[in-house]
């Protein structure tokens, strides 16, 4: 903030150069406002905000501070950018879970959440991390997603990861979601270990050091299954929109992620299975994107699980048949 304060008080000094009386640059996190025919002071703790009025009227600045804990964003960008990641952009057709929504009302996040649960325990793989020498994966046999929740009585979203998914209900982990947004956030253990002054002490450290606390974390795979959990979802379009479109983000710490993007409908050619007959309809598609870790999966096995994918998704399975929700991973060994 300090190089701010100077930039301003030049162009303070520079447009009033015929006043004699100067005015004292303003403190940290305040708010103030330059004219050249009224100059003023009005203080506020909200941010910092320069406009000067040419004679055109046209040259007006802000200037905003930036919370520390974008560093965190930072560095897991910097670290996300030195893996080695693949891509798939898919359209699931939702609408059998959609007409469900109208009888039974659950979360459409929770029924992604349990969908990709159950696909992961029928492709472990997908979640398998590597050892520090490289020479071996350790693949876990419960599958924590990971996610983020932003609290509904405002402030930053914070992680929240859902505990053996794999094994639980749509209800069941759309309670928990609702618990952790509305009723009492701290009660996520993300929110209570680190807590918020260890994490803002982390991010005010040295660059070069964050980055070796952070490689630190993950170089034991049990203990990013416990910090981070083993696959991690974003349901960046539910925040609104009518429109499909997908989100492309990126994979900093995970071997699997998912993004849930926009929904819209779109028309499909539908087969009638008793009769054969042909018909168009309106479904409902969701746009998601599909990202793992080259070092770890090859093509073939993430082709494999995004079929899976899709199929538990198209029929809602996990809707229908929670109590025979997947629990055995020998089929699927590695």
């Amino acid at each position: 903030m300090r190089k701010y304060e100077r930039i301003v008080q030049q162009e303070w000094n520079r447009t009033d150069k015929t006043q004699k009386h100067k005015h004292k640059p303003p403190k940290r996190h305040e708010h103030f406002s330059t004219s050249r025919n009224n100059n003023n002071i009005e203080a506020s703790n909200i941010m910092v905000t320069t406009s000067r009025v040419g004679d055109d009227g046209d040259n007006a600045l802000d200037i905003h501070s930036v919370p520390v804990q974008r560093n965190l964003v930072v560095d897991a960008g910097h670290l996300a950018s030195k893996r080695h990641i693949i891509h798939g952009f898919i359209e699931v057709d939702v609408t059998k879970a959609q007409l469900m929504r109208r009888e039974h009302s659950f979360s459409f996040t929770a029924f992604v959440i349990a969908s990709l649960a159950h696909a992961v325990a029928l492709h472990p793989q997908v979640q398998g991390m590597l050892t520090p020498r490289g020479n071996r994966v350790v693949v876990f046999r419960n599958v924590d997603v990971a996610t983020m929740i932003e609290p509904h009585s405002g402030g930053d979203a914070f992680p929240h990861i859902i505990r053996n998914a794999q094994a639980r209900s749509v209800q069941d982990i759309g309670q928990e979601l609702h618990d952790v947004k509305h009723q009492n956030p701290v009660q996520s253990p993300q929110q209570q270990q680190p807590n918020h002054r260890s994490v803002e002490f982390y991010a005010r450290l040295p660059r070069c050091i964050r980055l070796g606390i952070f490689r630190w974390m993950m170089r034991k795979p049990q203990r990013r299954q416990k910090l981070m959990g083993t696959v991690s979802l974003s349901s960046v379009g539910m925040f609104g929109g009518t429109g499909g479109g997908y989100a492309i983000g990126y994979l900093p710490c995970h071997t699997m992620g998912i993004f849930v993007g926009g929904m819209a409908q779109k028309p499909r050619v539908v087969v009638d299975p008793t009769t054969g007959a042909t018909k168009m309809e309106m479904r409902h598609y969701v746009c998601l994107s599909l990202q793992f870790d080259h070092d770890v999966v090859d093509g073939a096995p993430a082709a494999r699980f995004t079929k899976t994918l899709t199929d538990l998704m198209e029929s809602a399975s996990v809707l229908l048949l929670d109590e025979e929700a997947p629990k055995s991973y020998a089929s699927a060994a590695w």
